[in-house]
């Protein structure tokens, strides 16, 4: 017999507070970036980076924005893991090296998608899909414990 599947995930609506203040779209490089680092918007971020250093904004600001996407897109990474959501996560995946997402957690997506494939073949009884998998899953594996 075959364990049972994970609950879903909760469903928490994003509730977004009551100031629906409109960033002005006026503002420099700047402020641009100040304002999407204040509210945490990983796409808005990234574009205000992008913006910011077409705009010549000092590099330090830059360089604290550009964590602030790592760990953006850490956290995002690490939702879309527990809840288990395979085509957010290769999605997610195809950003996740350039946005300097925690190492730790895109070995842990990687792992869940080549354990993914691996039931799937399994399911299937895929002779060709569970080779694959497997020599897919091998490679995943194979990192050192710390």
């Amino acid at each position: 017999g075959g364990s049972g599947g994970g609950g879903g995930g909760g469903g928490w609506g994003s509730s977004s507070g009551g100031s629906h203040s409109k960033i002005m779209f006026g503002g420099s490089p700047k402020e641009k970036l100040q304002a999407a680092v204040d509210k945490g918007d990983l796409m808005q971020l990234k574009m205000a980076i992008v913006s910011a250093e077409k705009g010549g904004v000092e590099a330090a600001l830059i360089k604290e924005a550009k964590a602030m996407v790592g760990m953006l897109a850490t956290a995002k990474l690490r939702t879309i893991i527990d809840k288990g959501d395979l085509v957010q996560l290769q999605i997610a995946m195809l950003t996740a090296e350039k946005e300097t997402v925690d190492a730790t957690v895109i070995q842990e997506a990687k792992v869940l998608l080549a354990t993914q494939s691996l039931c799937t073949a399994m399911e299937r009884r895929d002779v060709v899909g569970l080779r694959t998998a497997i020599a897919v899953a091998e490679g995943e594996a194979e990192v050192d414990e710390a």
